[in-house]
């Protein structure tokens, strides 16, 4: 499990996600557990693990890779829905879920991500993305070649 970030609603419930697997779960002030939801996604949401013996030592490879993970960030924008970006495995593409505050899924956005140059060896910092109330996405995007660069873009829903 890799946790990501608490969201407080406007009722006082408190909303977790997860990185991977794609996990949201919500509780009420009192720490009950209201509903638990995995990510219906159409890819595996899991970190997986592998641990290879070579001379020397153990060394593990994970996929996705432990830089990134499947869920970027969750948030609660200002019509009181909770939004969710996140990344396929691959990052070839990056989504955007939106929920009621009773986690039911309302809409899906999928688009190629152009966010990052996975080719260049670039990713976004774990934990490093935002949409606010303006539909203003911003990232961290970290590169082998060029200093971590804060990006923006101005997301338009249709």
């Amino acid at each position: 499990m890799n946790a990501l970030k608490l969201v407080v609603t406007n009722k006082n419930e408190i909303i977790f996600s997860q990185a991977f697997p794609y996990r949201l779960i919500k509780y009420d002030a009192k720490g009950q557990v209201l509903k638990d939801i995995m990510g219906d996604v159409d890819f595996d949401t899991y970190h997986h693990v592998k641990f290879f013996v070579k001379e020397g030592g153990t060394s593990m490879r994970s996929y996705p890779s432990p830089v990134t993970g499947i869920v970027l960030d969750v948030s609660i924008n200002r019509d009181n829905q909770v939004v969710v970006p996140y990344l396929n495995p691959d990052r070839d593409f990056f989504y955007i879920d939106i929920y009621d505050l009773d986690l039911n899924l309302i809409s899906r956005y999928k688009m190629p991500n152009i966010i990052v140059d996975v080719k260049k060896g670039e990713h976004i910092s774990l934990g490093d993305v935002m949409i606010d109330n303006d539909n203003n996405l911003y990232a961290t995007v970290i590169s082998q070649e060029n200093y971590p660069q804060l990006v923006k873009y101005k997301l338009i829903f249709d």
